[in-house]
């Protein structure tokens, strides 16, 4: 798994174990991706709707929370930044799982997620 070093290891020796784990730093690095989705056919109200209310069952059940995925009606492709629910990482395995979940639906023409980034840090630079 590729982790994103924030801070330079020096500068992370000179804060203390609880300081890393309020900065989110270090051993308590937490880590997100992008989900991408392009659907078949521009999704209308009903049909985001019903498919918004399936993948956040989804993205729940495994311990995680996603911002984004939304969009102006009829939505073609959208995206959203997924991440651990609580404190914690996503993992490869709940990537993975949810890319099949995604894939599997109907609906979906294509789905792929970003590498796992810092979920806290710079995240959008990278």
């Amino acid at each position: 798994m590729k982790t994103f070093q924030t801070a330079p290891r020096t500068r992370l020796n000179r804060w203390n174990r609880r300081q890393r784990k309020k900065l989110r730093l270090g051993e308590f690095q937490e880590l997100g991706f992008t989900l991408y989705l392009t659907f078949h056919n521009p999704l209308d109200e009903t049909a985001y709707e019903q498919h918004w209310d399936a993948i956040i069952k989804c993205i729940a059940g495994q311990g995680l929370c996603v911002g984004g995925l939304g969009g102006s009606l009829p939505i073609a492709e959208t995206d959203g930044f997924v991440s651990g629910w609580e404190r914690g990482t996503a993992t490869p395995e709940q990537v993975a799982s949810l890319l099949d979940w995604c894939s599997a639906r109907a609906e979906v023409k294509e789905a792929r997620a970003s590498e796992l980034v810092d979920a806290w840090h710079g995240w959008g630079d990278v």
